[in-house]
């Protein structure tokens, strides 16, 4: 890979991978000093199942998606598995933590008319808006369509942001259930503008082929391995920290985690570039072009996170 051909798409990636980080330093002037200290917690501890639940149908489904996608010019089967795979991992979470939620929720919060109680039947429209604005991140990926990326991300998360401060001023934000009502309209439409940019990319593409779903699996297994581990060990601590000190607590100790969130940003704008380069270029048998690459990523990322590492 010769790195000045990609400088704008690293741009762009580094712009995406920024979003988060600035949607969490303005959650602390628009919503942390918004919102009472459990209200913001209840919500704290929705969004980190989200996530958790997320990331994990990522590594199943969307992961294997992004690989096969670069390989393959008939993908069509691969698209239909990864959004059937899914929809079904998120039809899971919310059994679990929908219908279970009154053997979950006082382990998180003793308080027997928690907030969790109501902020959960929230989670089946969570992941029913979510769904294909984070297919399609996955499947852009494969092709480096970055600017677009870049796009679908910036309505959900500065969409988030300015809904929050529009409402605020109508004096109409007040609680958690309202925070999730905004993060809902805006992961709608974040997936509908997805939905505009890779129409025209899938139409007449679309196949169902139950071979492909055992193909996908059979790669699945070893990301979602890999990433469950990741995951529990970097947001089960949110969880820890209700179950001990309450969802205070928990508003507290998030704010205090988003400088975290650069070093995140550093390992997933590799990751956006690398999975994709890495399955075509392996599948064409170009590994001396793979070494090569890996060690220009592991040295021009390390420079760029000394300077944070001297500023935290």
């Amino acid at each position: 890979m010769e790195f000045g051909r990609h400088i704008g798409k690293g741009l762009w990636a580094f712009a995406d991978k920024a979003l988060p980080a600035v949607y969490g330093i303005g959650f602390i002037f628009l919503v942390v000093r918004a919102l009472p200290e459990r209200e913001y917690g209840a919500f704290v501890i929705v969004q980190t199942i989200f996530t958790v639940v997320s990331t994990m149908a990522v590594a199943l489904a969307l992961q294997p998606l992004t690989k096969y996608a670069a390989e393959k010019k008939e993908n069509g089967p691969y698209i239909v598995a990864a959004l059937t795979m899914t929809a079904a991992f998120f039809v899971l979470g919310v059994l679990i933590f929908v219908a279970g939620k009154r053997l979950i929720i006082p382990y998180l919060d003793p308080d027997p008319h928690s907030l969790l109680l109501l902020l959960f039947n929230y989670l089946p429209l969570t992941f029913f808006t979510a769904w294909y604005r984070i297919f399609s991140i996955s499947f852009l990926q494969a092709s480096y369509d970055v600017r677009k990326i870049f796009w679908i991300d910036a309505a959900y998360f500065l969409g988030t942001l300015v809904l929050v401060y529009w409402l605020s001023k109508m004096h109409l934000f007040n609680t958690a259930e309202d925070l999730l009502r905004i993060n809902i309209i805006s992961q709608a439409a974040s997936s509908f503008l997805a939905l505009l940019f890779t129409a025209k990319t899938m139409s007449g593409r679309l196949r169902f082929e139950k071979g492909v779903f055992g193909e996908m699996f059979r790669f699945g297994k070893f990301t979602f391995g890999t990433n469950s581990i990741y995951t529990v060990l970097t947001q089960m601590d949110v969880f820890f920290v209700s179950s001990f000190v309450g969802l205070g607590g928990v508003a507290v100790y998030n704010a205090t985690k988003i400088i975290t969130r650069i070093f995140d940003m550093s390992s997933q704008v590799l990751q956006m570039f690398l999975i994709p380069f890495s399955s075509k270029n392996y599948a064409l048998g170009e590994k001396e072009k793979l070494l090569v690459t890996i060690e220009k990523a592991i040295c021009f990322s390390s420079l760029l996170l000394l300077p944070v590492l001297l500023v935290s």
